[in-house]
């Protein structure tokens, strides 16, 4: 019913001598552009109703991964009167709320949404900012405890992230409270464009680690960035743990994380509620409630890294 009314209204305003329904605004600030040129996010927004030029505007702006970009951007964003805009991390959501404190704002993927200041609680936003949250202790544990199982005796790991994206560096703060207690040392290596995967990936391997980790870095959405750092850890001989199936989708080792596509949709419905009258103060920072284990037994097979038995019956999908 919701999207039928918005497709009669858009119809009704562009009917001769009909008045003007000014379409909703949605504005759209991302580190990277999406293959494509369209994040999925706007394919559940199409789900809803909201079709580009007939029922919404959409203002796309992106950094091309230079985060010193984004307050600039922001503000244009605000300019434009944009209804709601959707920032797709942490460090693009800071901008925007540096930017406004009145035009709602939809974090499709936060680390720490507190701790990084972009909202007063977890279940009470108390502003302009919601949306969704997917780092935390208990994702740094698992994370920790998944090396230990594939690398039983670890005692040195790479952490490799955009020291440049807030949550990523206290992530790291909660990974090495996790790996510290198994005795294990974890460095940071910084990476904050897809041009320095190769040199960080020859970082990862002069330091040592048994093991790496890649967080997102703002550069997942892009099939040709996923693509460059798989070929850039196609010579190391360790596993490597990515927090997005996508990548393991696409011949990575092992993932283990929130469910991006979930969080999408629920980004579009937050964005649909606040545009028909919801206060973003009082919609809840979302949490994942299902983490997702896939792992690619083609890409074990090729690196000689054998996969415990009891991991692989614990994970929600294997691929051939």
């Amino acid at each position: 019913m919701r999207r039928r009314t918005i497709v009669i209204a858009a119809l009704l305003a562009s009917a001769p001598g009909a008045a003007q329904t000014p379409l909703p605004r949605i504005g759209m600030l991302f580190p990277q552009a999406a293959s494509g040129g369209r994040h999925p996010v706007e394919a559940e927004l199409a789900a809803l109703g909201y079709i580009e030029g007939r029922s919404a505007v959409f203002e796309r702006r992106w950094a091309d991964g230079r985060f010193e970009r984004m307050p600039a951007l922001a503000e244009e964003l605000v300019r434009l009167r944009c209804d709601v805009i959707i920032a797709s991390t942490t460090a693009s959501a800071l901008a925007l709320k540096r930017a406004t404190s009145s035009i709602p704002i939809v974090v499709l993927s936060s680390g720490d949404a507190v701790g990084s200041g972009l909202v007063e609680s977890l279940a009470r936003p108390g502003g302009n900012v919601t949306g969704n949250s997917f780092l935390g202790p208990e994702l740094a544990v698992k994370q920790i405890e998944l090396v230990r199982e594939l690398v039983p005796g670890i005692g040195r790991a790479a952490f490799v992230a955009n020291a440049a994206m807030p949550p990523e560096p206290i992530f790291f703060g909660q990974m090495q409270e996790a790996a510290s207690r198994s005795a294990i040392a974890i460095e940071f290596i910084d990476t904050r464009r897809p041009e320095e995967f190769e040199s960080s990936v020859s970082k990862v391997i002069a330091s040592g680690a048994q093991a790496a980790i890649f967080a997102p870095g703002g550069y997942s959405d892009r099939a040709d960035d996923r693509a460059r750092l798989l070929v850039a850890t196609a010579g190391l001989r360790i596993p490597s743990l990515f927090f997005r199936r996508e990548f393991v989708d696409s011949g990575g080792l092992i993932s283990y994380g929130a469910s991006f596509a979930v969080m999408n949709r629920q980004a579009a419905a937050y964005v649909d509620r606040i545009l028909r009258g919801a206060n973003p103060a009082g919609l809840p920072v979302l949490q994942p409630t299902v983490f997702e284990l896939v792992i690619n037994l083609g890409a074990a097979r090729r690196l000689g890294i054998g996969i415990p038995p009891l991991l692989l019956a614990r994970a929600d999908e294997v691929i051939e």
